[in-house]
């Protein structure tokens, strides 16, 4: 896999009408008509509707029918700003209003209320996804919404920046980028935009990973020889490390934690082929994971305690999920794409990734349930790395 090379250092450089049809195969979820939810024939009306239209698709829990659906749906947005929504049937009512009248993310909220209000489950409207993109001509992180709206560019760094991954109250992101022609990791404060180093030791400085509490980042670095784990403590910017693994002759990379904080896995070369590991977060023995195929790499550490990863099998690289309570693993791509870098929504049901195909890279959305994906972003250029944020307020 590139981002498993990448880190052992091989570099190469390298997103009309007020009613719209929104079908999602293999419905897995609810539906719901929205014909008797009046909206303005204006272009703020069309907005909110065509947002929250994509948002409740892409939430996979509902799909959208113009009759003889489950939860037929009423109410009105009007300007400034503000939503009602009514499910009778299901006795939901809510009001929403946005002082700033942010009307896309009043459709996030909207979307987001009624996911929770008829399924139970927390929705993803209100995400964001970072991923890196080439459409400057280099690697550039970018930010959008989890619709794939609202693209901005975020770093300008000239050479590649990679593998964002968020702090858990999704105020930073760490990333690794090669501005100062080595990989090195940054942290970037969203908002302000303000960019500071994390690590720039000698040699590799990659895998930046926040652990759940936010207080410590999971690195790869080899200024000692071949890469290593490590974990930064507070303050994360004096660099106060930890070392996880010694293991002489072989890299171990990609930590991602496990909910609870507890544990890590990674991945490692040891047995002569890129495998996945678990060992406590404060070090200690191994454990392999019991999976079959040729190389196991990019762990992503579920919400559920499910992780994510990448399998090669038959020369093709496809997104599985292991759970760690029975063992079972569930290979979720078949087609003849490769895919990389599998990370979680918040909400533990859909996963980013990287799909390659004709040698083209771009970010899809998988649904974990259905095994359906949706592109992210249907803008030119090439995209990898995506990130998921957690719930954003």
């Amino acid at each position: 896999m590139r981002r498993f090379f990448v880190f052992l250092g091989c570099l190469c450089f390298f997103a009309g009408a007020v009613h719209s049809q929104i079908t999602i195969a293999k419905p897995a979820g609810m539906s719901v008509d929205l014909t008797g939810f009046v909206t303005p024939a204006s272009s703020e009306g069309l907005l909110f509707r065509r947002t929250l239209e994509k948002n409740l698709a892409r939430s996979g829990w509902l799909h959208l029918m113009a009759q003889d659906a489950s939860y037929p749906i009423t109410g009105s947005f009007a300007l400034p700003a503000t939503a009602f929504v009514e499910v009778r049937s299901a006795g939901f009512r809510r009001s929403l209003t946005r002082r700033d009248g942010d009307v896309r993310r009043l459709a996030h909220e909207t979307a987001d209320a009624l996911v929770e209000a008829l399924t139970g489950k927390k929705g993803i409207a209100r995400t964001q996804i970072a991923l890196a993109g080439n459409r400057t001509g280099q690697w550039e992180l970018y930010l959008c919404d989890a619709d794939g709206e609202n693209l901005q560019q975020i770093t300008r760094d000239r050479s590649m920046a990679l593998y964002p991954f968020w702090s858990p109250d999704g105020s930073r992101l760490v990333f690794t980028s090669y501005r100062n022609r080595f990989p090195d990791l940054y942290l970037l404060h969203i908002g302000s935009w303000k960019l500071e180093p994390l690590a720039r030791f000698n040699g590799l400085n990659t895998g930046g990973a926040f652990s759940p509490d936010g207080q410590a980042v999971a690195v790869s670095l080899s200024f000692t020889g071949n890469p290593e784990l490590y974990v930064l403590r507070p303050p994360l910017r004096d660099g106060r490390l930890f070392r996880l693994t010694q293991t002489p002759h072989a890299a171990e990379t990609s930590p991602s934690w496990s909910p609870d904080g507890n544990r890590i896995v990674f991945v490692s070369d040891s047995s002569g082929a890129p495998q996945l590991y678990i060992l406590d977060a404060r070090g200690g023995e191994r454990s392999p994971l019991p999976l079959s195929g040729t190389e196991n790499v990019s762990p992503s550490w579920g919400p559920d305690g499910r992780i994510a990863f990448v399998t090669r099998r038959a020369g093709v690289y496809r997104i599985a999920v292991y759970s760690p309570e029975n063992g079972n693993v569930q290979v979720l791509t078949n087609d003849d794409a490769n895919y990389e870098d599998p990370c979680w929504a918040p909400n533990g049901r859909h996963l980013a990734c990287t799909r390659i195909s004709d040698n083209r890279m771009t970010v899809v959305l998988l649904d974990t349930l259905t095994q359906s994906w949706v592109r992210l972003l249907e803008i030119q250029g090439e995209w990898r790395s995506p990130a998921w944020s957690p719930l954003l307020p």
